[in-house]
């Protein structure tokens, strides 16, 4: 889940992954993954220009060099898509309703309650994507080993070797997703919380960053009043 979470505030912030050298992700690289994975991103971004031209920025600014762990990673991108939308607005809706219920002294409950309950949801679908990924890469895993058995340009040795690399791998995915599976309704509410504790911390030092600073301004401005006030009002010094 943590990897998820650090690829999800990536997403939310609607930053790219910078590559190092070598032959990175290209535009059509990454739309191509999106028509194959979240064909339904597409076709949202056919008919919502906003969306669309967050999905063109996303992908030509995503630079990353490509490798098979980054294959993996940028189908989690395509999945979540929508739910890294989903919590870019959960997080302003809040820091925009937290900041006028504090400016009105209001209390604060009900909209801690309300946002927890929306990014629960979205963490679920966070965990089921995750889930599904994990599924692929499984069966993906599979497949390859059954092309090595049956791949007869190989020597012994060589077969013996690819078939211990993926038989490790694929004993890692099983214990990774039966690790996700545990517990799993704590697993989504522990990151749940976490991403909550975080978007309010942050939206409550913005907030008290922003009154400080109209406080000074309107000291600044009642002083700079007075000081004009008193210019006006003393009197000439006689001759």
């Amino acid at each position: 889940m943590k990897r998820c979470l650090l690829l999800l505030a990536v997403l939310a912030a609607a930053s790219a992954l910078q590559a190092q050298d070598g032959q990175k992700y290209s535009r059509e690289d990454v739309l191509a993954v999106f028509a194959q994975y979240n064909p339904q991103v597409l076709e949202n971004a056919k008919v919502n220009e906003d969306y669309n031209r967050i999905l063109q920025q996303w992908a030509t600014a995503y630079q990353r060099e490509k490798s098979p762990q980054a294959d993996w990673e940028l189908m989690a991108v395509a999945k979540n898509f929508d739910n890294s939308l989903r919590l870019f607005a959960i997080t302003k809706t809040y820091e925009e309703s937290l900041a006028l219920q504090k400016a009105a002294n209001m209390e604060l409950a009900s909209l801690d309650v309300s946002t927890r309950q929306a990014l629960l949801a979205v963490f679920q679908d966070i965990y089921n994507a995750t889930l599904d990924i994990k599924a692929q890469e499984i069966a993906q895993t599979k497949a390859r080993m059954k092309a090595v058995k049956k791949d007869k340009t190989l020597a012994a040795e060589q077969r013996k070797q690819k078939l211990a690399q993926e038989k490790s791998l694929l004993k890692d995915l099983k214990t990774e997703v039966k690790t996700l599976k545990k517990d799993a309704s704590s697993k989504v509410q522990a990151a749940s919380d976490v991403y909550f504790a975080d978007i309010k911390a942050q939206a409550l030092a913005r907030f008290e960053a922003a009154y400080k600073a109209a406080l000074e301004q309107a000291q600044e401005a009642k002083s700079s009043s007075n000081r004009q006030v008193k210019s006006k009002n003393k009197k000439p010094v006689g001759k």
